[in-house]
């Protein structure tokens, strides 16, 4: 299978935990300014997250009506569209989300091109919908995403060789079971959160296939914060 080379690039406190308050500290800054500036490097092709991180964290709609974009899409073939900018890539099996525009900033000052991938479940209504708004689509897999097939659509139609995972810990957890991530890149926060947050794998789905050993490749140390790179 082709794929793209595929890294898992998060940011986490002492303790492993990949959501919470210690984002938000002083004591963070410096851990989140070399997280995005990798980020910039990991994700200069392609960045993917679910549709929980994208919601939490940029623009989007809370209701319109799909009604009137009925006719536009009759069929579930994919909607190609190049970009000189990165893809965004959103993993939204049902197409719920509703974007603001085809492009996110992220980092600040960096535009990227908004890229959907949901399931058959999705219906034309919402794929119309993402297509007058020039938003490019892949739809994979009848009720959940296959993706081993979704890595070869990326790398094949869509031309990206390098892509970052950047998930929640389902999402993550769901390509590590596949072993679609090459490399781990962790950036610690010299922080710990406590009871919140998960951590950078939490698979939920059937089959697991854990657990999954990597080689330390090389460790950094910026002031108190470290970087943390695993190769498989």
């Amino acid at each position: 299978m082709k794929k793209p080379y595929t890294i898992c690039h998060m940011m986490i406190s002492i303790d492993g935990k990949i959501t919470g308050d210690f984002f938000s500290y002083l004591e963070s800054q410096q851990a989140g300014e070399y997280y995005d500036s990798k980020a910039l490097i990991y994700g200069k092709k392609a960045w993917l997250c679910g549709k929980n991180t994208f919601i939490d964290n940029f623009p989007h709609q809370d209701k319109i009506d799909l009604s009137k974009y009925k006719g536009i899409v009759s069929t579930y073939d994919n909607y190609y569209l190049p970009s000189e900018e990165n893809y965004a890539i959103c993993l939204d099996r049902k197409g719920s989300i509703l974007w603001a525009s085809d492009k996110i900033e992220y980092p600040d000052h960096h535009f990227n091109k908004v890229l959907q991938v949901v399931t058959k479940q999705a219906s034309f209504e919402y794929l119309g919908y993402l297509k007058s708004l020039n938003i490019p689509y892949i739809v994979n897999g009848e009720n959940d995403l296959d993706l081993n097939s979704l890595m070869n659509t990326l790398f094949s139609q869509f031309k990206i060789d390098l892509l970052s995972v950047n998930g929640g810990g389902i999402i993550n957890g769901s390509f590590f079971n596949e072993d679609l991530i090459d490399e781990i890149s962790l950036i610690v926060s010299p922080m710990i959160e406590g009871n919140q947050g998960g951590s950078i794998a939490d698979y939920k789905g059937t089959s697991p296939k854990f657990p999954k050993a990597f080689h330390l490749d090389k460790i950094n140390r910026f002031g108190d914060t470290l970087e943390i790179i695993y190769k498989k």
